[in-house]
Order: structure tokens, then C-alpha cells, then sequence
């Protein structure tokens, strides 16, 4: 029997919130971790970001990250992926993202992610008609 190998941590946070479970989402970080987007250049808590994520999840559904490139450095790791999803109204959101992420003992201390902020206006439109 080969030993279990750790998940990639960039793995285990994004696998999480594509399956929605936050709670692990929020095991996957440091406590102290930090989120910026490069839409509005603001730091947010991972717990801020899980609830911006929560509320996108009423509207959103089948989830995927799909890597296209990773790089690893030490304390840290930068990744090209795709993110995907269903709305309710049968449209699909595609966007690609390019996150520079920082780990400390193995969670992400902090994410900063690039993507292209109209990619996610119909998931803004879908969150206001049903006004979560």
C-alpha cells in the first residue's frame, strides 16, 4: 500500500469550493488568510470571500476549476485555471484566472487572483433577479 500524498494545497482549496463545502474551503487557509482580486485591488478575509461565495452559489451550479498550468516556488505556487459554472437560466460562465498563491504549513496564507471582472456580470445579473 503506497502512502496517501498530500493534496496540492491549491487542490484541496478549489476542489472544495467546486463542491461548495466551504467548511473545508476554510480548512484549506490559514486563519489570518487574505483574498484580492484584482477587480477592485481590495484584501478581503477567506471568511469575507466564503460568503461572497455562498450567496454566488444560490445562483451558480456544476462548478469546475480546471488547471491549465501550475508553478510551484518556494512558499508558494502560481496557476493558470478555468473557472466554470451553470446558471439557473441555462447560461454558462467561463473565466480564465491566474492566481499567485502563498502557503504556510501547507493551507493558502494568502490568494491573489487576475481575471477578466465582465466574465462575471451574468452571475451579478442572475444574484440580483434573485436578489441573494
Amino acid at each position: 500500500m503506497s502512502p496517501k500524498v498530500p493534496l496540492h494545497p491549491a487542490d484541496r482549496f478549489y476542489g472544495a469550493i467546486a463542491r461548495q463545502d466551504f467548511k473545508e474551503a476554510a480548512e484549506a487557509v490559514t486563519e489570518d488568510a487574505i483574498i484580492w482580486h484584482n477587480r477592485d485591488s481590495k484584501e478581503q478575509s477567506a471568511a469575507e470571500n466564503r460568503e461572497i461565495l455562498k450567496r454566488f452559489a444560490k445562483v451558480m451550479f456544476n462548478w469546475t476549476y480546471t488547471v491549465q498550468h501550475r508553478s510551484d516556488f518556494p512558499g508558494g505556487f502560481v496557476e493558470e485555471h478555468v473557472f466554470s459554472a451553470d446558471l439557473a437560466d441555462g447560461r454558462k460562465v467561463t473565466m480564465p484566472v491566474c492566481v499567485v498563491g502563498h502557503v504556510r504549513e501547507g493551507k493558502i496564507a494568502r490568494i491573489n487572483e487576475y481575471f477578466d471582472p465582465a466574465a462575471l456580470q451574468p452571475v451579478r445579473e442572475a444574484a440580483e433577479k434573485a436578489q441573494v
